[in-house]
C-alpha cells in the first residue's frame, strides 16, 4: 500500500436542504464548499439526497399519496449525472480544492436512484454510485442500483475512500466489500432522521448514530456520518396540520452530525442540533493501524480471502 497522506481536515454536512429546488440547492452546496474550503478542509460529506432533500412524505401516509404533488416536484428537482448543475458542482470542487461526496436523487438516462456522487479537488472525473436497494417505501420512487457502486477510491491526499447511504450500513455484504478494498475513509450518509419514539426508534438519531460508530470500529475506517435538517416551518408543511403526521414528526430533523475515528470514537467538534454547519475532524490515516491491533476484519487469510471475494462478485 502506498504512504498515507499527512493528516487533513474532514467536515460532515449538518444543514437543510433546499426542499425540491435544485439550484437553490446547488447554490447552498457551492456555498458549503467554499466555507469548507475557508476552514481548510480537504474532504466534505453530505447528507443522503441532500438534493433535493429526502422525500419524508412517503412515511406521512400512503406512500404512493403524495406522487401526484410531490413526485413530480422531486424529479424535476433531481441531478442529472453530467448536466450543467452537475458540472458547476465538479467545477466548484476543483476551484476550491475541496474533494465533495454529495447524497442526491440522481437522473441518469432516465433513471432515478438515490446516489452519491465524488467530485474530486484534482479534476479527476466525477464518478457516482447507487444505492443497491432503496429501503421501505423508497422503491415507489427510486429504482435498485448497481453493486459495483460498492467501490473505494483511491484519492490522492485522502486515502481510499468509500460511502454508503443509511440502511447500506447493515448490510453485511456491503460492509465487507469496502473491508476487501481496504477503505480507510468513509462517508456513511443519512438524510434527516426521526425522533426518540418508540415506532420510528430504529430511524432514530440514537439508533443510526450508532451504526456509523459500529461501522467506524468494524471496517477501521474514519468515518464520517452527515446529517440533514427539518425545520419546523418545513415540518408544519409537511403535517398539514394533521395530528397522525404531527406525531410521526415530533423530535425530528435536528442534526448530530460527527465523525468517528477509527476506533469508534467520536472526534468531531459537534453542533448544536438546531445549528446548521460542518462538523469538522483532523484524520490521520497513520491511526487505523492502532485501531487494527484490536480488531482487523482482515486479519486472518481466510477472512482477506472471502472478503476479496465478495469484493469482486
Amino acid at each position: 500500500m502506498s504512504i498515507p497522506p499527512p493528516p487533513y481536515k474532514a467536515a460532515a454536512v449538518q444543514a437543510e436542504p433546499v426542499w425540491n429546488d435544485l439550484s437553490g440547492g446547488v447554490a447552498k452546496t457551492i456555498d458549503l464548499i467554499a466555507e469548507a474550503h475557508q476552514q481548510g478542509v480537504s474532504l466534505l460529506a453530505f447528507p443522503e439526497l441532500w438534493i433535493p432533500g429526502y422525500p419524508l412524505w412517503i412515511f406521512l401516509g400512503h406512500p404512493m399519496g403524495g406522487l401526484p404533488n410531490l413526485g413530480p416536484a422531486l424529479m424535476a428537482s433531481s441531478l442529472e449525472v453530467g448536466g450543467a448543475a452537475w458540472q458547476q458542482l465538479s467545477q466548484a470542487a476543483v476551484d476550491k480544492q475541496v474533494t465533495v461526496v454529495l447524497g442526491a436523487s440522481l437522473v441518469d438516462h432516465g433513471r432515478v436512484f438515490m446516489g452519491q456522487a465524488f467530485f474530486f479537488a484534482d479534476g479527476s472525473a466525477a464518478r457516482w454510485r447507487e444505492k443497491i436497494e432503496p429501503t421501505s417505501f423508497e422503491k415507489t420512487l427510486f429504482k435498485a442500483g448497481d453493486e459495483a457502486g460498492v467501490a473505494v477510491h483511491d484519492v490522492p491526499g485522502i486515502g481510499r475512500l468509500g460511502a454508503l447511504q443509511c440502511f447500506e450500513h447493515l448490510q453485511a455484504e456491503n460492509r465487507m466489500r469496502l473491508q476487501g478494498q481496504y477503505e480507510q475513509v468513509h462517508v456513511a450518509s443519512w438524510p434527516v432522521l426521526a425522533g426518540p419514539a418508540p415506532e420510528t426508534y430504529i430511524l432514530s438519531v440514537d439508533a443510526n448514530l450508532a451504526v456509523s460508530k459500529s461501522y467506524a470500529i468494524e471496517n477501521g475506517a474514519w468515518t464520517l456520518a452527515p446529517m440533514g435538517m427539518l425545520s419546523d416551518r418545513a415540518a408544519a408543511q409537511l403535517a398539514a396540520g394533521d395530528p397522525a403526521r404531527q406525531a410521526i414528526l415530533a423530535g425530528a430533523g435536528q442534526g448530530y452530525a460527527q465523525v468517528f475515528a477509527p476506533n469508534g470514537m467520536p472526534v468531531g467538534a459537534p453542533l448544536k442540533p438546531d445549528e446548521e454547519g460542518l462538523v469538522i475532524a483532523e484524520i490521520d490515516l497513520n491511526l487505523i493501524s492502532g485501531a487494527k491491533l484490536f480488531y482487523d476484519p482482515m486479519g486472518s487469510e481466510r477472512s482477506r480471502q472471502l472478503r476479496q471475494e465478495i469484493a469482486t462478485i
